[in-house]
């Protein structure tokens, strides 16, 4: 239902950029998982077909350049609970995962905003990534 939603939108290029609740979207977690969110088991690689033939681009640690502009996506999200989902890391991970990030990018888009960066809660707590802030920095 969302790909059919994003591809009405009028925007020239659509980006999806999945997190932590698109568990179909993180294959290895959804063939472990996916009783836990469904009571049938669908298709990773035809969920991301889906996307992709309303010509709507996945990037899951991936660049794709637009006249002349670098875009890398990146789903990682620190694990904040002690159960698992989707595009999940321990924090120490993370530092990995940033530290592979490609030179030159001029738009990144993270489902995880770096620490400081639009990542208060309702409280005025910050939950950004540390490792990704002094990637970015």
């Amino acid at each position: 239902k969302f790909a059919d939603w994003m591809s009405r939108q009028s925007h020239k290029l659509k980006i999806v950029v999945p997190g932590n609740h698109d568990m179909i979207m993180d294959a290895e977690y959804y063939e472990q998982f996916w009783a836990d969110w469904s009571s049938k088991k669908e298709s990773p690689v035809a969920a991301r077909e889906a996307f992709e033939r309303r010509n709507i681009r996945v990037l899951v640690d991936e660049t794709m350049e637009v006249e002349g502009v670098k875009i890398h996506g990146s789903p990682w999200v620190a694990k904040y609970a002690p159960w698992r989902t989707a595009f999940n890391k321990n924090p120490d991970e993370l530092s990995g995962v940033w530290q592979g990030l490609p030179e030159g990018c001029d738009i990144l888009i993270t489902h995880m905003p770096p620490l400081g960066y639009g990542d208060r809660d309702v409280n005025g707590s910050r939950h950004g990534c540390e490792a990704l802030e002094k990637r970015v920095r």
